[in-house]
């Protein structure tokens, strides 16, 4: 059995659908309150829950071994009260639970303007981990080293709601995250993950995408080594960047990663809008196509609509108006190419 472990504040649009979905999973669930002035609180109270107080001193990690320390089992499952808990094989999980050195990768889809699937390190042995870092938070294993553990991707997932932009600019993240991590990069100035995370903020939330490419840049000086999921993330969030801040030519020196990425189709279709904002048409047809049908889980429409449209857009723009009808009409209801079709 593993507990489920939370730090929550402000959170009475989500909290009960949260905990709904851990309910029939596990006999125990931690809520840790941070200092909540709605009905966060009281709504958790009605739950089959354990609920703290715990005075927030700007410390993610404080919080989330405080609530850890009591948990009833030693395997922790971390989820945030903005989650919802959506897939889980639970045969799976208590195998993996047969060794205590391990820590379990979960995905996480972002429902936010421009959706994407992470994946994170949220299920642990206390035992063998802690929480390190004030801000976004890493786990360490518990010993003279404080290294970061090997972990394995496990079949859970969740849904992530908090970062939509509605909810971002109601609870101040942007101010708050910028803040923390700024004075956290002054104690800790060699970790790729803070500036990652710095540049996620510029670029997801506050469209500062000079600020942005910088901060990814730094971390990848920092953090070269792509067989790492948030590496090859922050690469495709890099490009993003770069095409946003109308920095065409220089998001091109990504291409060099093309052997290593090869089978990462959200690295193929990022590429393939650095080659069309540079007008390398035939090499962004290409690159389009390879994604369409890729079977990695997509929620975003690389693999299928966005690609035909695309492509659509670079016939049309070469005056090739019969093919570029052809990719349109693949896109189904995708409005963008409805109205491109109503047009030539």
């Amino acid at each position: 059995m593993f507990s489920v472990c939370m730090i929550v504040k402000n959170e009475e649009k989500f909290i009960k659908k949260c905990i709904s979905s851990v309910l029939m999973f596990t006999d125990d669930i931690v809520v840790v309150d941070t200092g909540s002035t709605d009905r966060t609180k009281e709504i958790a109270s009605e739950l089959n829950v354990k609920l703290f107080d715990f005075i927030w001193i700007e410390d993610f990690s404080a919080a989330r071994n405080f609530a850890a320390s009591h948990a009833r089992y030693d395997w922790v499952l971390v989820i945030d009260a903005d989650e919802e808990l959506v897939e889980i094989d639970v045969d799976a999980i208590k195998q993996f639970m047969q060794c205590i050195k391990n820590t379990g990768m979960v995905s996480l889809f972002e429902v936010c303007e421009t959706p994407y699937l992470n994946q994170v390190i949220r299920f642990y042995n206390r035992k063998n981990c802690m929480y390190v870092n004030r801000i976004h938070e890493q786990l360490k294993l518990i010993d003279r080293t404080y290294s970061s553990p090997e972990s394995k991707k496990i079949p859970i997932m969740f849904n992530h709601y908090g970062y939509s932009k509605e909810i971002v600019q109601s609870q101040n993240k942007i101010e708050r995250n910028e803040k923390m991590l700024l004075e956290e990069i002054k104690l800790y100035p060699n970790d790729p993950m803070l500036y990652y995370y710095l540049g996620k903020t510029y670029s997801a939330w506050s469209k500062d995408f000079h600020k942005a490419s910088a901060a990814y840049e730094k971390a990848l000086v920092l953090s070269p080594n792509l067989g790492l999921t948030y590496t090859q993330n922050l690469i495709i969030e890099y490009g993003y960047s770069l095409i946003n801040s109308g920095r065409y030519a220089d998001a091109l020196t990504l291409k060099k990663h093309m052997e290593a990425l090869e089978n990462n189709p959200y690295y193929r279709f990022m590429m393939a809008q650095v080659l069309q904002n540079n007008a390398q048409f035939i090499e962004a047809v290409d690159l389009f196509e390879s994604c369409i049908g890729d079977p990695t889980p997509d929620f975003m429409g690389v693999t299928s609509y966005l690609s035909y449209y695309n492509i659509g857009v670079i016939f049309e723009c070469v005056g090739m108006n019969d093919e570029a009808r052809e990719y349109y009409q693949n896109c189904g209801d995708f409005e963008p190419a409805k109205k491109r079709l109503s047009i030539i």
